[in-house]
């Protein structure tokens, strides 16, 4: 039979990925196409809203009155260029004139005053008439004082006072720096900064200019020290003169360092950056355009116009890592579900589209900047569809990744993740458990009241006022109405277009009262008795074992429909002594008996029923071996191959394909059970489950040995109640040999 084209979803991706192409090199290719599809929109709504931000903005000019309001629908920021001049000239200021003090000149100048003086007490130690002592002096001294000083500098050495205060001063005054201005000193500074070497090591110290030694106010000051000291008055303009002629200036400005302390300075020294909210009004209408606000206006146009290049790539990264974390929470060990490909498909393109909507939203919503602007954006929708189609881990992964992608939106409200995050949780919450359509919403509620909470939280933390609570809130219903209502409205589509089998399409196709089981009462009523009774105990062993029980009972329904056709070559639709088979060799009779599952496929194909329904009517015998034929087989010919007469199927891939599986096999095997007691159903029905164990039929799931206990357990159960007229309890049986 030629095979259908198929439909839906992944039939559509399949019109540009082909099934031909290898299955990790498609993956790669939609990942990668929908990388490039939201890296491109982001590329492009960057470019078009410089665009038309700048036709806007043309409509105003300085001095005409403004014909609309111009409200700001993104954050900017520009460089007042007039306020960073001014804090840059105020900051070069700041920077002291820097002063060197040389210390060769130091040295040589105390060399000096100690050589003079030791000279005037030398003399003066030898008594020379005063006439020969200042000839001697001004022979070794020419030209630096006169007769009179020279007189007046022996009559102090002759005295009590000591030539030695000078020096100890010229020492002090030299150390701290005696400082010789420019020519053409026109800066104003108040302080200078002077660096000196001491102790071997270089420091600086900040001295006001009254504090100085200058070449200009050295003989005041020398006047004023030498009072300190004690000096009498007499000898004080002694002092002064000699003083003034040993102390040398060596404190100069040293111009190169200055200015590469002010460039530093100035290159150091941020710019000042004016910051202009989302939902900032600009302009009002009506009024006159300033000059001020045609700077801002200018701002505006030029970030809008200005192409980023470190901002796309920083996005380009910022994507490639938040792909990286996807992949990692939607791997099978974090996401505890391995997804198929039209799951894998899903995910991506709703993501994609709730990216490009977030986008969209932020660039053409006017929200202040207290409001979290993801209180517009369908996060509860996504995970509450993904919770129902995929898994409720997924959901919440899925919202911690969309979350931590409204980064991009570039806004400084911290309460957009926290919003997002807790309303997609809450979403995927509220849907547990619900298995029917009406249980949705119901889950309404209870989202409003989860984001009435979130808000309540948000609104404390942010200290926002009663009217911004009172909106936050507001909005914050809105969306979970919008969401939930949506939900509603979409979950059917993507139910049929994914073909998953969600609790609601189960207990829909759990429907017996179609037109499928309703022939098959008719043609097929013995399968019909045995697929309800196969379901009855499929769906109690998957509940005790932790499986999903409404899958398996579904699946129980459909595992014969291939049967429906030729009815009449299955035992239990065979009245007494007319078994078809008696006229037809094994071969053939194990032939028709294994095409029931092949037919069984095609039917629920068909039927468009979801794939994990079709794998267990796949697999519902596994490829056991058709034990009657085969024996009947062997009598007539001792060299027949049991692949001959074993089914075509693979062994049960999942726990409720392996629970339908052994409910079908105990189901049909207790049938032949004359008077049974639960003894001898317990020791049945486990011996049926280790012959399919010991047959390899089990390999494929992940039942333990535990679980076969407990699937026995249950089969017994409800089977020692479908016997119980017939059953004789050993209690019974006990009691009567008792009274025997």
């Amino acid at each position: 039979m030629k095979r259908k084209a198929k439909t839906g979803f992944t039939a559509g991706i399949e019109n540009y990925f082909p099934s031909s192409m290898p299955r990790r090199r498609r993956r790669f290719l939609l990942v990668a196409s929908s990388f490039l599809i939201l890296y491109i929109f982001l590329f492009i709504s960057t470019q078009a809203g410089g665009f038309f931000t700048r036709a806007r903005l043309s409509d105003y000019e300085a001095g005409k009155v403004a014909e609309n309001d111009l409200i700001l629908d993104r954050e900017i920021s520009y460089i007042d260029q007039e306020a960073t001049d001014l804090k840059i000239a105020a900051r070069v200021q700041l920077v002291r004139p820097i002063f060197e003090v040389e210390e060769d000149i130091t040295q040589r100048s105390l060399s000096l005053l100690r050589g003079f003086v030791e000279t005037v007490e030398s003399t003066v130690s030898q008594r020379l008439p005063e006439e020969t002592a200042i000839l001697q002096i001004e022979a070794e001294y020419p030209g630096l004082f006169t007769s009179d000083q020279i007189r007046d500098l022996l009559m102090v050495a002759r005295s009590p006072f000591d030539l030695g205060i000078c020096e100890d001063l010229l020492r002090r005054i030299l150390r701290f720096g005696l400082v010789r201005f420019p020519d053409q000193w026109d800066q104003k500074e108040s302080i200078i900064d002077i660096w000196r070497w001491r102790n071997g090591s270089r420091e600086h110290e900040e001295v006001p200019l009254s504090e100085l030694y200058t070449t200009e106010n050295l003989e005041d000051r020398v006047r004023e020290d030498l009072a300190d000291l004690g000096v009498s008055a007499g000898f004080i303009p002694i002092y002064t003169n000699l003083l003034q002629v040993f102390a040398a200036a060596n404190t100069f400005y040293d111009p190169d360092q200055t200015t590469r302390n002010r460039e530093r300075a100035r290159q150091e020294l941020s710019p000042v950056v004016v910051r202009l909210d989302p939902g900032e009004r600009i302009v009002r209408k009506g009024f006159i355009v300033t000059e001020d606000d045609m700077e801002k206006i200018l701002a505006i146009g030029n970030s809008s116009s200005r192409f980023n290049l470190q901002g796309m790539l920083g996005i380009g990264f910022f994507m490639v890592a938040l792909y990286l974390l996807t992949f990692w929470l939607l791997s099978s060990r974090y996401a505890g579900v391995r997804l198929k490909e039209s799951q894998l498909y899903f995910i991506l393109s709703v993501s994609v589209i709730y990216l490009v909507t977030a986008v969209l939203i932020s660039e053409l919503a006017p929200v202040p900047s207290w409001l979290p602007i993801s209180v517009f954006f369908p996060t509860a929708l996504v995970t509450m569809l993904l919770a129902i189609l995929v898994s409720p881990r997924v959901a919440v992964n899925l919202g911690l990744v969309l979350s931590i992608s409204l980064l991009l939106i570039n806004r400084s409200n911290p309460f957009e993740l926290v919003f997002a995050f807790f309303s997609g949780v809450a979403a995927a919450i509220v849907v547990l458990g619900a298995d029917k359509r009406f249980e949705l919403v119901r889950s309404t509620l209870y989202l409003v009241l989860a984001h009435i909470g979130i808000t309540a939280v948000i609104g404390f933390l942010g200290r926002l006022q009663p009217g911004q609570f009172m909106s936050l809130a507001g909005f914050a219903v809105l969306n979970s109405l919008f969401c939930s209502i949506l939900n509603i409205g979409l979950l059917p589509f993507f139910e049929h277009i994914l073909n998953i089998p969600t609790s609601f399409r189960l207990i829909e196709l759990s429907d017996l009262n179609t037109p499928l089981f309703r022939r098959m009462l008719t043609l097929a009523p013995g399968t019909y008795s045995h697929s309800v009774s196969v379901a009855n105990l499929a769906e109690s062993a998957a509940r005790e074992i932790g499986a999903n029980s409404l899958l398996a009972r579904v699946g129980a329904y459909y595992h014969d429909i291939g049967k429906i056709d030729q009815s009449e070559y299955f035992v239990e639709n065979q009245p007494d002594n007319d078994n078809k088979h008696n006229e037809l060799k094994p071969s053939l009779s194990a032939a028709v008996i294994k095409s029931h599952v092949k037919i069984g496929i095609e039917k629920a194909r068909e039927l468009k029923l979801p794939e994990e329904v079709i794998e267990i009517v796949a697999q519902h015998h596994g490829s056991g071996l058709i034990n009657y034929f085969y024996v009947e087989a062997l009598k007539a010919d001792g060299g027949t191959k049991p692949e001959d007469y074993s089914y075509n199927g693979v062994p049960p891939a999942s726990r409720e394909a392996a629970v339908v599986m052994l409910a079908d096999t105990v189901e049909a095997a207790t049938r032949t059970l004359a008077n049974p007691t639960v003894a001898k159903l317990d020791k049945f029905i486990w011996k049926q489950i280790m012959s399919k164990f010991e047959n390899h039929q089990l390999d494929n799931c992940d039942l333990t040995f535990k679980d076969l206990e407990k699937i026995k357990r249950t089969f017994v159960q409800i089977l020692a109640g479908h016997f119980h007229t017939r059953i004789e309890y050993p209690e019974q049986k006990e009691g009567k040999e008792a009274v025997q």
